[in-house]
């Protein structure tokens, strides 16, 4: 369910829902409870309930926010590896100069068509699947590198660091494609954290006031907290889904500065 609101409808449309409507709707329940137990307004279960609010408060602080915290370092790590993959080979490009312009621009060639086909594939990728258009690029530029026929140190050298450069980037794909749902919630998880906004709520709505029109923006507040943590909760979940997403910007980057080199 989780995924298909992320990956089906507007991040947008999920903050209305979980940010503006959800809290109405709480205030809708506690305007009606306030008719129907007009013991609330009463107060005199107040001392208790508040203690209870305020233990359920700092539970429900401790999950929400060691369930983002996680969730945004994970965001974070899809980001930087990223960065990484589309970043591993362009030193190729510079070292490519030991065997000769030619070498060189066939080299800078394939890495953008490295980069290309990450980004046309991106559908795939982001739903954990291999692109064999990016295997074949990665198998394209290892075939050039066996190609050479060093003479020098230097080409050597670069021979065997770009074998090792090579390795490093098909181990980042692999990395890619076996991590891009191990980040997720596990449903205990999620259970836990509904089942802790939904008491925070009920104890709220059970606090007595007075004064109904403080009371109802007190208690629209609080359903506009959790109702954000949810909508946080939600769109941090699947880092390569949605609007909120990781999305293919270090590789249209390297892309425009070889394109600019050649």
């Amino acid at each position: 369910m989780a995924y298909w609101i992320v990956s089906s409808v507007p991040a947008w449309i999920t903050g209305v829902v979980l940010i503006i409507l959800f809290p109405l709707a709480t205030v809708a329940v506690q305007a009606f409870l306030r008719r129907a137990v007009p013991a609330l307004k009463e107060r005199e279960h107040n001392e208790v309930a508040g203690f209870l609010v305020a233990v359920i408060g700092v539970a429900y602080a401790v999950i929400a926010g060691f369930t983002i915290i996680a969730l945004w370092e994970n965001f974070t790590d899809a980001q930087n590896a990223m960065k990484v993959e589309a970043l591993r080979a362009t030193p190729l490009e510079q070292g490519g100069r030991v065997f000769g312009p030619a070498t060189q621009a066939r080299l800078r060639s394939e890495i953008i068509a490295y980069n290309q086909a990450v980004i046309d594939n991106w559908d795939t990728i982001r739903r954990g699947n291999a692109s064999p258009q990016v295997r074949a690029r990665i198998d394209a530029m290892f075939s050039t590198i066996e190609d050479l026929e060093p003479t020098t140190d230097a080409q050597r050298a670069f021979v065997h660091e770009a074998e090792a450069r090579l390795l490093d980037l098909s181990n980042d794909r692999r990395d890619r494609i076996t991590t891009t749902h191990e980040g997720e919630l596990p449903p205990l998880m999620w259970i836990a954290i509904l089942i802790a906004s939904a008491i925070t709520i009920m104890f709220a709505l059970l606090f007595g006031l007075e004064s109904a029109r403080l009371h109802y923006v007190m208690v629209a507040g609080l359903a506009a907290i959790i109702g954000t943590n949810l909508f946080i909760v939600t769109q941090l979940n699947y880092p390569y889904v949605g609007d909120i997403s990781v999305q293919p910007t270090s590789y249209h980057t390297v892309i425009q500065e070889l394109e600019s080199e050649q």
